[in-house]
C-alpha cells in the first residue's frame, strides 16, 4: 500500500468516525424511544403464595393496560417479562439475574415472600436496577430490623409489620386484650408479625406468652395449635396463603376461635383465603390497607378510583375481588410511571440514579420523602414515602368477617401519620 493511499484511506475512515460521532447518540436515542420500555415482574405464581402472585399478577397488568392505552410512557409502551420464583429464594435470584443481563430489563417489581425480597435487594443494588414492591413482602427486615443498611436502589410505597403492629396493639388493648400469644408461619415474614407485635404491645403494658412458631410446609397444624396457651385473650397471627386456612381451620377445630380473638394482618384472612376458611374466619379481626368490603358503598373506598379500579381488576380476574397484594403491586407500577415520567427516562444507565433521586423527593408535611396523593395511581388513598429507608406508609382499616363470609370495615380509618416509627438509617447506600 502507498503512503498516499493509506492517507486517503486514513481520512475516509476519519469522515465516517466524525459522521457516527456526531450522529450516534442521537440514533441510539431514537432507538431507545421506538423500544418498549421492559418491566420485569418476579412473583410467586407456583407454591404456597401462589394466589397472592396471582392478585399481584392482576394488579399490574390493570397499571400497564391504563399505561399503554394512553400512549405508553413518554411515547414508549411497556412490555412486561415476568418470571415465577415458585417460593424459593435462590429460583428468585437465579431469574431476576436473568432478567437483568440477558433481557436486559428497565426496572424491577414483585414479589409475593419476604424471605425472597430480602433477598433480591442486594441483586437490585449490585447490578443497579430499581426495585420497587410490589404484592407482598411486609417484613420490618428489608428497611429495618436486623437489615445492615438500606439498599438505595429498592423502595417500599406500602407498609411494614412494624406498622401493622402500632395499629393493631393499641386496638387490641383498648378491646380488652390484656394477655395475647402468637403463631406464625418460621420465616422473615411471620417472625416480624410476631414479634414486632409483642414489641408494641408489651409498650403499652401488654402481657405476652411465647408464640409458636409453625415450619415452611407443615401439613398438619394442629400439633402446633395445641402448644397455644389457654390463658391468652387473643391470638396474634402471622400466616397466608394455605398456612392461613390451615391453621384457622385447626383454631376452630379445637376451640380456640371462641375462646381467644384471632388477630392478624390482611394475609390471615382476605379473599385469597375466605372461602376454604369458611366459619372458622367469623369474628376474627384483620388490618387491611385495602379491605376487600363486597359493596363500595358507603365504605371509605367508595369514590370514583376505587369504583374504577375495582371495575378494571375484576375484569381481568374474572370475579375476583382486589385484595391488598393486589393494590400494592398496582401501586408499585404506577410509582415506576411516575418516577419515569418526571424524569422523561430515556435508558436504565442515565436514568436510574435520576429517578431514584425524584423518589427519594423533598420535605412533605410528613417528614422527608414523597407523598404520593389518592387518586386514579394510588385509589386506597394517600401514601408517604420516606426518603430515609424508602419505606412507605399508608392508612389502614381494622376489618371482620360476618357469617355470609363478607368483609366489613369496624371503627375507623387508623391514619398513616400515626403509624410512624422512627428510622433505622440516615440514608440508603
Amino acid at each position: 500500500m502507498t503512503r498516499s493511499n493509506s492517507r486517503r484511506d486514513f481520512l475516509k475512515l476519519a469522515a465516517v468516525g466524525a459522521v457516527t460521532a456526531s450522529t450516534g447518540p442521537f440514533f441510539l436515542r431514537k432507538a431507545w424511544a421506538a423500544a418498549p420500555i421492559k418491566i420485569g415482574h418476579v412473583n410467586t405464581f407456583s407454591g404456597p403464595l401462589a394466589a397472592l402472585g396471582e392478585q399481584g399478577r392482576w394488579g399490574l397488568n390493570v397499571a400497564v393496560n391504563r399505561i399503554n392505552n394512553a400512549g405508553g410512557i413518554n411515547g414508549r409502551k411497556i412490555q412486561v417479562i415476568e418470571r415465577d420464583d415458585a417460593f424459593k429464594p435462590a429460583q428468585a435470584v437465579r431469574e431476576v439475574e436473568k432478567l437483568i443481563l440477558k433481557e436486559k430489563i428497565d426496572a424491577l417489581t414483585g414479589t409475593s415472600s419476604s424471605g425472597i425480597c430480602v433477598q433480591l435487594s442486594p441483586v437490585a443494588k449490585r447490578y443497579k436496577t430499581l426495585y420497587v414492591l410490589g404484592t407482598g413482602c411486609e417484613t420490618t427486615n428489608l428497611t429495618g430490623g436486623k437489615v445492615a443498611a438500606c439498599p438505595k436502589h429498592v423502595f417500599r410505597p406500602y407498609n411494614t409489620t412494624k406498622s401493622q403492629a402500632i395499629a393493631m396493639a393499641p386496638w387490641a388493648i383498648k378491646n380488652g386484650v390484656k394477655t395475647a400469644t402468637g403463631l406464625y408461619m418460621d420465616f422473615a415474614w411471620g417472625q416480624s408479625v410476631a414479634f414486632d407485635f409483642r414489641d408494641e404491645f408489651k409498650r403499652l403494658g401488654g402481657t405476652w406468652i411465647d408464640p409458636v412458631p409453625v415450619p415452611l410446609k407443615t401439613a398438619d397444624y394442629i400439633a402446633y395449635v395445641n402448644r397455644l396457651s389457654r390463658d391468652a385473650d387473643a391470638i396474634v397471627m402471622g400466616m397466608s396463603g394455605g398456612a392461613a386456612i390451615k391453621s384457622m381451620l385447626a383454631l376452630a377445630d379445637v376451640g380456640l376461635t371462641k375462646k381467644s380473638k384471632v388477630v392478624g394482618p390482611a394475609s390471615v384472612c382476605d379473599v385469597n383465603t375466605i372461602t376454604q376458611q369458611g366459619k372458622s374466619a367469623v369474628g376474627g379481626f384483620y388490618l387491611h390497607r385495602y379491605s376487600p368490603v363486597n359493596d363500595l358503598k358507603g365504605s371509605p373506598f367508595d369514590n370514583a378510583p376505587n369504583h374504577s379500579f375495582r371495575g378494571e381488576f375484576m375484569k381481568l380476574s374474572k370475579g375476583v375481588l382486589p385484595s391488598g397484594f393486589a393494590q400494592a403491586q398496582f401501586t408499585g407500577m404506577n410509582v415506576i410511571k411516575q418516577a419515569m415520567q418526571a424524569v422523561k427516562y430515556s435508558n436504565k444507565k442515565e436514568d436510574t440514579s435520576r429517578m431514584i433521586t425524584w423518589l427519594e423527593g423533598g420535605k412533605t408535611p410528613m417528614g422527608p420523602g414523597r407523598i404520593f396523593s389518592q387518586g386514579s395511581d394510588f385509589p386506597q388513598g394517600d401514601i408517604y414515602l420516606r426518603s430515609t429507608d424508602h419505606q412507605g406508609f399508608v392508612d389502614f382499616y381494622m376489618t371482620t368477617v360476618d357469617d355470609n363470609l363478607h368483609f366489613k370495615i369496624i371503627g375507623d380509618k387508623v391514619p398513616m401519620k400515626t403509624t410512624l416509627y422512627d428510622a433505622k438509617f440516615s440514608t440508603c447506600a
